[in-house]
Order: C-alpha cells, then sequence, then structure tokens
C-alpha cells in the first residue's frame, strides 16, 4: 500500500491542465480519502484533483478517473497514468516527505503525545512549507483567498499550534496560530477559532476578542459540520459576554 500511494503521488509536473477524480464511494477499500489528500497537497499547477463518485469498482480503491476517459486507473495502470509515460512527472521530495511527517504528527496529536508531535510538525513543516508555496496555484476564480494546495499547511499550523498549548507552551502556539492565519490569507473562521482558543489560555481577553470579531466576521459556510456550529454557538456566547466587558 505505501508503494502504491508513493506513486500515486509523485504526481506530475508534465501534466498539463489535467483534472483527475478519486472515487469516495462507500464501497472503496481504505485509502480513498488518503489519497485524495495526499494528490491535493502534491499536486502542481495545472493539475486538479477532486473527489469523485462512485466508479463502480468497489473494493479495488483508490480508484482514479480522468474525466473524458472512460477508462479507470487502477494499481499500477493508475500510476503510468500519473507519473507519465516519460516518468517525468515527480514531486520534489522534500514536499513529500514533510507531508508524511505531518501525518505522523497528526497521529501523535491524535494519541496525546504532545512532545512528539511538535517535533514531527516543526520538522514536517519546515521541510516542505516553501516548495509547497512555490508548488501552490491561486483559485481559479481569481480570489486568491487561498492558495490551492495549501489547505494541509494551514492545517498543519493548527495541529502545532494544538500540540503546543498540550505541552504549555503557549507563546509557540500562538506563533503557530498566526502562521495559520496568514497562509489562510486570513479567510479561515477555524484558524481564528484556534487563535481565539489560545489567547484565551494566555488570558488575553483584548486579543481573544480580536480573534472572535475576526471569526465571526467571515461568511459562515452553508455546509459547516454541526460539531463546529455547535462550537461556534459556544463561542458566540464567549463574545457576547467578552463585548459586553469591553463596555464597561
Amino acid at each position: 500500500m505505501a508503494l502504491f500511494l508513493w506513486g500515486v503521488f509523485v504526481v506530475m509536473l508534465a501534466c498539463s491542465r489535467r483534472t483527475f477524480e478519486v472515487c469516495l464511494s462507500p464501497g472503496c477499500v481504505a485509502g480513498a480519502q488518503a489519497a485524495l489528500d495526499r494528490m491535493q497537497a502534491l499536486a502542481p499547477p495545472g493539475c486538479i484533483v477532486e473527489p469523485g463518485v462512485c466508479a463502480s469498482a468497489c473494493g479495488a480503491g483508490p480508484v482514479v478517473l480522468e474525466p473524458g476517459d472512460k477508462s479507470q486507473r487502477k494499481g499500477d495502470a493508475l500510476l503510468e497514468l500519473l507519473v507519465g509515460e516519460d516518468g517525468e512527472g515527480i514531486v520534489p521530495d522534500g514536499l513529500a516527505r514533510g507531508y508524511d511527517l505531518v501525518q505522523e504528527a497528526q497521529a501523535a496529536l491524535s494519541v496525546r503525545k504532545f512532545n512528539d508531535a511538535v517535533v514531527l510538525f516543526e520538522k514536517g513543516i519546515g521541510m516542505a512549507v516553501e516548495l509547497a508555496k512555490d508548488q501552490s496555484s491561486v483559485a481559479s476564480d481569481g480570489s486568491s483567498k487561498l492558495y490551492v494546495g495549501l489547505e494541509w499547511l494551514v492545517r498543519s499550523y493548527c495541529g502545532e499550534a494544538r500540540a503546543r498549548l498540550g505541552s504549555f507552551d503557549k507563546d509557540g502556539a500562538l506563533r503557530a496560530t498566526n502562521a495559520a492565519v496568514e497562509l489562510s490569507c486570513r479567510s479561515d473562521p477555524l484558524c481564528f477559532e484556534l487563535l481565539a482558543e489560545v489567547y484565551a489560555a494566555k488570558k488575553d481577553t483584548n486579543n481573544e476578542l480580536e480573534a472572535l470579531r475576526s471569526m465571526f466576521a467571515l461568511p459562515e459556510d452553508p455546509d459547516t459540520p454541526r460539531d463546529i456550529l455547535n462550537r461556534r454557538r459556544t463561542w458566540g456566547f464567549r463574545l457576547a459576554r467578552l463585548e459586553r466587558e469591553a463596555s464597561k
């Protein structure tokens, strides 16, 4: 499986204006979401990777289709497609390795190994961030609010901040969160939510208030998951309280 995913994600610089869809049907074997996430993180400009509908190849995933091409690609056939016939479609080693280290960091964070997670996040992000910026592309609608391909780095900085909070490094958590806010072009409410959480931990109510104001000033996504909506409601109560205290 590891060799398969590596081959899938040495994504092609030779692929110009191509779109790939990764089947996310419940019938696919484990690994489809991981394949989608990694392809989106490592795909160069001009190569778009999107979630796709059922490819009628249940149990054989990850399966990727190229719209306009009726054939399905999986296993070695998929690798040949993504790498290109000339084999030149190679992602920088530092970018791929940095992404993998961040996944290890997320796993460490999930089991509360905060110090291990901090080390892995710091190393992975440091290895990949400049390469990812070079390889990213501006959103096709011209909004430039968030560079395509950098979403995973935004989440990585947020993960680092949570790991640092867990290890009682509040200043480090603040630095990582601010990096996430800036990398998202100040367009991600989850970054401002985390920023408010960090300032709350630092007992800095003035900056906590500003972070919450920034969060609620952003448009609300109608597809926001219920758990995030519930947190947003709780933060709304907190914002109202801080507003009252600030007005006294």
